[in-house]
């Protein structure tokens, strides 16, 4: 039969307890087990609601805006799972200097027309966190942000975006 461990356990963000918790442990066999055991479809459950519904939707729209590009430009998708990280590279590289903003001239009403055709400094950030969660999370060992590989096309961002603050 279950057994019921009653502990204080409900911490605030001062370490202060502000309630109890219950953990409930079945015995097995008459020993209690402390660690439960996961099937494989528990443990990607829990990594895929790591995120929240807004870093869902980013990721998805990042992937969407370079998948865009990728098709104007290169004439295709490019597969993130079997790319090479210096092939990525290259092309993450023209795109930082290319990518602009869809329906530009709606958004020119709305402000100058040099500022309406280029990204936000967060959003072409936004779109390489995207990237670089995608490649994480579908298990590739690539680290578009800080790896050496991405040198080039990081320095292209950072120039693109000091550009743009001239502009």
């Amino acid at each position: 039969h279950p057994m019921t461990l009653v502990a204080e356990a409900v911490t605030n963000n001062n370490n202060n307890s502000v309630g109890t918790g219950t953990v409930n442990f079945e015995a097995a066999s008459g020993n209690t087990q402390r660690f439960i055991k996961l099937t494989e479809e528990d443990l990607k459950a829990i990594e895929i609601n790591q995120y929240s519904d807004a870093t869902k939707r980013n990721t998805k729209w990042g992937i969407g805006v370079f998948n865009a590009w990728c098709i104007e430009i290169i004439g295709k998708k490019l597969d993130l799972n079997t790319i090479r990280p210096d092939e990525l590279s290259g092309h993450l590289r023209r795109f930082y200097a290319e990518a602009q903003p869809k329906n530009v001239s709606s958004r020119v009403t709305k402000m100058p027309a040099d500022q309406a055709q280029e990204y936000h400094k967060n959003s072409l950030k936004n779109v390489r966190a995207a990237i670089n969660r995608y490649l994480k999370d579908n298990g590739k060992d690539i680290d578009i942000v800080k790896d050496k590989e991405f040198k080039n096309a990081n320095s292209m961002l950072n120039a693109k975006l000091k550009f743009n603050l001239k502009s």
